[in-house]
């Protein structure tokens, strides 16, 4: 199956990282539905059109990733006070949501940031495959600031759960790259992340392969796999089944 990463980015005005997780090759010979979940950098930029776009889609759920000290700093934009539920489950590792630079990210490690902070994020991580699964939620957005690292992660962890092929993963992790300039231009401009972080944007502001691999390495290496990942982290066999019969279109 060829896919085209390209063709699955939306157009939304005010986003510039958003796009649909549907047509990618799945587990049984299944296909990831396109219009059940997006991701997406930040959403606060999104112009009012957009908002009009988004109900037009039926989007009933957006899953914010971002620090409360970046919502603060940011809002929530157009979208708050619409009937899309909003649900905040916060990513930012340890030391970065005091606003102090991990030592992996001044090393410019991402691949390592993702593996290291990954026990301290597993109960959120958990909470949102969990609200992804449920049917009465979806379609939903899931984002961060970049919609690169946290989002990054969560992408990861739904495609694994669902069978779709690391290399696939990867390939959907490094299709960020390329608007990552714009990305980081606006978040320098908006002041999104506070001053003493955003030297990080010179040291890991991009998506890289190597970030992804590394994570997916580990994930399988000391882990088991994503489907032992959410087991051990409390997450039951049938919410694992409803996220695939929910996101996965079979081929008879």
């Amino acid at each position: 199956m060829v896919v085209r990463h390209e063709e699955r980015f939306v157009e939304l005005a005010g986003a510039l990282n958003f796009r649909d997780l549907g047509g990618l090759p799945a587990a049984g010979c299944g296909t990831t539905r396109s219009g059940v979940m997006f991701r997406s950098d930040a959403l606060h930029h999104l112009e009012p059109s957009a908002v009009d776009q988004l109900l037009r889609m039926g989007v009933r759920t957006v899953i914010d990733l971002r620090s409360t000290a970046e919502i603060d700093r940011s809002g929530r934009g157009a979208l708050e006070g619409t009937a899309i539920t909003w649900q905040h489950a916060p990513l930012t590792h340890g030391e970065a949501a005091g606003g102090v630079l991990p030592t992996v990210l001044v090393d410019g490690d991402l691949g390592r940031h993702y593996i290291e902070s990954f026990p301290e994020r597993t109960p959120t991580l958990a909470r949102v495959i969990e609200h992804l699964a449920d049917p009465d939620a979806l379609p939903a957005i899931f984002h961060c600031t970049a919609g690169k690292d946290r989002t990054g992660i969560v992408a990861a962890l739904v495609l694994s759960l669902v069978g779709v092929p690391d290399d696939v993963i990867v390939d959907d992790y490094i299709l960020t790259d390329e608007r990552m300039p714009s990305i980081n231009q606006r978040i320098r401009e908006s002041h999104a992340l506070p001053d003493e972080l955003t030297p990080m944007l010179e040291r890991v502001g991009r998506a890289e392969a190597a970030s992804m691999e590394a994570f997916l390495t580990v994930l399988q290496a000391d882990y088991g796999g994503a489907h032992c990942w959410a087991r051990a982290a409390g997450i039951s066999e049938d919410t694992l089944t409803s996220l695939r019969v929910t996101l996965v279109r079979d081929h008879v």
